[in-house]
């Protein structure tokens, strides 16, 4: 009975311990496969975040592009150059021809932004998946960001324009003649400061190596903890 005794309990023991092992091994495996997905949801996450800003960028660029390329072609319908018949007689003066042309420039170059932009938008979201997607616009970085260049040289072109205008049509106010003058250069500097400091932009942490060491230190302590 004793020998008996003993061999069951020596049974038991070692089940109870070949199941610990197995449940060991399974939490191990479980936890792995835990890293591992959430490494790879993460990746996922950002990939979208890329999808998303390369289309909403495509978009807002082709909106307002619309928007600013019609303007300018209603205020170049007004333009004395737009009416003018040579056969009259009567010459037009510089300023009449230089905002007429910015203007006209100005459609040419917002017209191409929109268009640009409303193809780019239909490539990106016909691929199959958003990191085809963001791969696809990686391939042509340079065509991506073409729709936001041509924007900002067209609205350049179109508020120097409109100063030009008032310009010339209150040559015999002096007052409303000078304000609107300061307050197109004004506009215009504005948007040439904007453009300056976007395509000059840089995050100091990035250029700051200390900065980057600590935060380096700080994540991989952060995420070590966890």
């Amino acid at each position: 009975m004793t020998k008996k005794a003993e061999q069951l309990t020596d049974t038991v023991d070692n089940e109870c311990d070949g199941d610990n092992e197995c449940d060991g091994d399974k939490y191990i495996d479980v936890k792995h496969n835990e890293g591992k997905t959430n490494k790879d949801d993460d990746d996922e996450d950002a990939i979208e975040t890329r999808y998303e800003k390369f289309r909403d960028d495509q978009m807002n660029s082709g909106v307002i592009s619309a928007l600013v390329g019609g303007f300018a072609l209603t205020n170049s319908w007004e333009m004395k150059a737009a009416s003018h018949n040579p056969s009259e007689g009567g010459e037009l003066t510089t300023i009449d021809l230089t905002a007429y042309c910015l203007a006209i420039l100005a459609v040419h170059a917002c017209t191409c932004s929109a268009l640009v932009s409303a193809f780019l938008y239909r490539s990106l979201t016909q691929q199959p998946t958003c990191r085809k997607g963001v791969e696809w616009m990686e391939r042509h970085c340079v065509l991506a960001k073409a729709p936001w260049y041509k924007f900002l040289a067209g609205t350049l072109c179109y508020v120097v324009s409109v100063c030009l205008v008032a310009w010339s049509k209150l040559e015999a106010y002096i007052v409303a003649r000078v304000i609107t003058l300061i307050a197109g250069i004004c506009g215009c500097c504005i948007v040439m400061y904007t453009w300056w400091a976007i395509l000059n932009d840089c995050d100091p942490v990035d250029t700051d190596p200390n900065s980057s060491t600590t935060r380096t230190a700080g994540h991989k302590k952060t995420s070590k903890n966890h």
